[in-house]
């Protein structure tokens, strides 16, 4: 079977799996199911960083014990798979074995990439010595070494380094001011051209250096000095960076040795088989406009044969037109590229077999002997376990009835409330003065709507006359509160909203009602086998724990996690994290920036 991946920095979306690292077993112990402990140390770290954004440490406490009992009840539903013979379920199992490639290759990262990237002390020393400068570069980029030597020559002859760039360099965005890279930072380009600029004395012009995107002849103009904060404070900062540019370029080797064992060969003759059948779908449609090539290959456009023809050979498979078309046409047009870019073609097709040549590669290297997969592995099994065991033994004895549901319907009548609603025309300001003359001049016959389009505040108003409708006490207590006792056309104002004016005229009141039982039926019916699932897993979970005795120990629970909590704060640098405050229960959202707001009611 294939492993395919997607998208051109493929091994970087290993590291999503080392969050789902299992931890050690061994540190401060806060909880006990059946003689089995559970530790301080062993919670997800992602877990706390979601409580540091919570300002009342009540909120913190109750958001962490309710994780703890999540953890707890767990553990129990995992005991009861294991007493139900679960670890030997055919279908989780089957389950299992679809996974395991991704946690050898999870393991082969770690082995082969992260293990490799930490930085040493003389690292750290090297890094900071160079970060205490700028230095300003001009270079010439040009595609091989032979036209590379040739103009390091000429300027070696006196030529001059400037117009030489505008006239022979391939880089599009120096050459046009002669090569001029401006103050360049250590650690902001690439490794065998920043290596050789440190190296220079101001005016030497450097004999060729290759990198990924050619050849460079570099010259160094200027020298700045930097003022630096001293070495521990930028230590960790800086090993960070180290330890990323260390981990791209082992990628990179990786993947490049990789390619090589794999001896993988697009096949040229296949390939010219699908320019050719683009070219002919293109040359039919003759209405649109021109398109890259590969906007108009499809899988009808090849026999059955072709389909089967290899594109890509590597050692130990191939990859079939057939299937590379079933992976390419998946992809966005905008995204694909031109398919007339053989490279890139043959980049694509190398990715589609990439998870074969990984996970060959964790096996050759014993990744499956390595603790953290055997943990990994039993921890996705006992979820596994677990879910099967609430899913198909648990919950399969919540039923619903229909005195279950008129229960329900009877305990719960403001759940079936239509509350009282009003339809407003309003106008906001910035001033109670601006609201006052607004409303004076309403009340002597001025055109609402017009005064709106003019004047009010409210986003998207100013074409809908300020007209709002459907308004409760829940949407806005301010609105709603302002309309509460006037009579309908009343004009009401100005009124207090957060910290600006609203001036308003009550179109109509709709009364609450209560819903009758025939009304809600379908929606009572899933709310009532909701709270049955939680009733009948509540019941399971307190018979179960008669047989797997749980210990809680929360105030250690709680002073561990002040002190983590507090050591956290202290690490963090100030005004760096955004906090939220409020009881529960409570929401938050997330916006376009990332940042963590509380929604109020």
């Amino acid at each position: 079977m294939k492993k395919y991946f997607y998208g051109w920095g493929i091994l970087y979306g290993l590291t999503l799996f080392l969050a789902c690292q299992a931890k050690t077993d061994s540190g401060t112990i806060v909880a006990k199911v059946a003689g089995h402990s559970l530790t301080f140390e062993s919670l997800e770290e992602s877990f706390f960083t979601t409580l540091e954004m919570f300002e009342d440490s009540l909120v913190q406490h109750k958001m962490a014990l309710a994780y703890l009992d999540s953890l707890v009840n767990q553990q129990l539903l995992v005991r009861a798979a294991y007493a139900a013979k679960l670890d030997q379920d055919r279908e989780i199992n089957i389950l299992l074995d679809e996974q395991r490639p991704r946690f050898l290759i999870d393991e082969l990262y770690k082995m082969v990439i992260l293990e490799k990237s930490e930085p040493s002390t003389q690292e750290l020393k090297d890094y900071y010595k160079k970060s205490g400068e700028q230095r300003k570069l001009r270079h010439i980029l040009v595609k091989d070494k032979a036209e590379a030597d040739q103009i390091y020559q000429e300027l070696q002859r006196g030529a001059d380094f400037e117009q030489s760039a505008k006239e022979k360099s391939i880089d599009s965005g120096s050459k046009e001011t002669g090569g001029d890279l401006g103050l360049v930072a250590w650690g902001t380009m690439v490794d065998p051209f920043q290596h050789q600029a440190w190296k220079m004395k101001v005016g030497q012009i450097s004999r060729p250096v290759e990198s990924i995107f050619g050849w460079h002849i570099i010259k160094l103009e200027e020298i700045k000095k930097l003022e630096q904060k001293p070495f521990q404070e930028m230590a960790e900062l800086q090993k960070q960076r180290i330890k990323f540019a260390k981990q791209t370029k082992l990628t990179q080797e990786f993947l490049d040795q990789l390619r090589e064992k794999s001896k993988a060969q697009l096949d040229s003759s296949t390939y010219q088989l699908m320019l050719e059948r683009d070219s002919s779908e293109a040359k039919r449609d003759l209405l649109s406009p021109q398109k890259l090539s590969g906007s108009y290959i499809k899988m009808e456009s090849f026999s059955e044969s072709e389909r089967n023809r290899p594109l890509l050979n590597y050692q130990g498979g191939l990859i079939t037109l057939r299937e590379f078309l079933e992976q390419y046409l998946k992809v966005p047009p905008f995204q694909r590229g031109s398919l007339g870019d053989k490279n890139k073609v043959d980049q694509l097709a190398f990715q589609m077999v990439m998870g074969d040549l990984l996970e060959k590669e964790a096996e050759k290297r014993k990744a499956y002997t390595r603790p953290d997969f055997k943990k990994n592995i039993l921890k996705l099994k006992e979820s596994l376990m677990a879910d099967k065991m609430r899913n198909d033994f648990i919950m399969v004895n919540a039923k619903v009835t229909e005195e279950d549901m008129r229960n329900y319907y009877d305990t719960h009548l403001e759940q079936f409330q239509i509350p009282e609603m009003v339809k407003i025309q309003e106008v906001l300001v910035a001033t109670q003065a601006e609201a006052e003359k607004l409303a004076k001049q309403i009340r002597a016959g001025a055109d609402f709507a017009k005064l709106v389009a003019q004047h009010t505040l409210r986003p998207g108003m100013k074409e809908r006359g300020g007209i709002m409708d459907s308004i409760t006490q829940a949407v806005s207590a301010e609105l709603f509160g302002a309309v509460k006792n006037a009579k309908k056309g009343q004009i009401v104002g100005p009124a207090p909203f957060r910290d600006k004016f609203s001036v308003i005229r009550l179109l109509e009141r709709r009364p609450g009602k209560q819903q009758a039982f025939e009304e809600v039926q379908p929606r009572l019916r899933s709310l009532t086998y909701e709270e049955e699932r939680k009733t009948t897993f509540q019941n399971w979970l307190e018979a179960r724990k008669k047989k797997d005795p749980v210990e809680i120990n929360q105030e250690l629970f709680q002073a561990k996690l002040d002190e983590k909590l507090s050591q956290m704060r202290a690490a963090r640098p100030a005004g760096s994290k955004q906090r939220i405050s409020g009881q529960l229960p409570l929401k938050v959202k997330i916006d376009k920036e990332g940042k963590i707001e509380k929604v109020d009611d």
